[in-house]
């Protein structure tokens, strides 16, 4: 299992090292008869870097929980991986929370979040696969 987190750890700093950030809002001019118009276009590809950091980062967050309950506090495998789990969650939800106050050019992503939630689940089959 020292390993598997490991391997994650290090593809999670390899995909950050790549990671040249694209801007998150377009804008384009629609031009009518009366008026010109600026209208915001979101940007947010379903496969695309920043989609890959959020499905690893949850599920090192989701993994590490784990490990710490685990080894740490001498929990249980079945019960510590619902609060690894739901500590996963939470803090994919807080950055989207975050995204969406810091400033205009940042937005709440639904589109992060099914990431998020796609490396937690990630993360539970693989303890589950582990703990076996």
């Amino acid at each position: 299992m020292k390993y598997i987190y490991l391997l994650l750890f290090c593809l999670a700093f390899s995909v950050q090292a790549q990671y040249k950030p694209a801007p998150n809002m377009a804008l384009y001019v629609q031009i009518t008869q009366d008026s010109l118009k600026t209208k915001r276009v979101l940007q947010d590809p379903w496969l695309g870097k920043d989609k890959a950091k959020h499905l690893i980062a949850s599920g090192l967050i989701t993994l590490s929980s784990q490990y710490l309950l685990v080894n740490g506090l001498k929990k249980s495998e079945k019960k510590a991986l619902p609060f690894s789990v739901a500590n996963a969650a939470f803090w994919g939800l807080m950055k989207e929370i975050y995204d969406k106050k810091k400033s205009p050019s940042r937005y709440f992503s639904k589109r992060d979040l099914v990431a998020d939630g796609l490396g937690v689940a990630l993360a539970a089959i693989l303890i589950k696969a582990a703990t076996k």
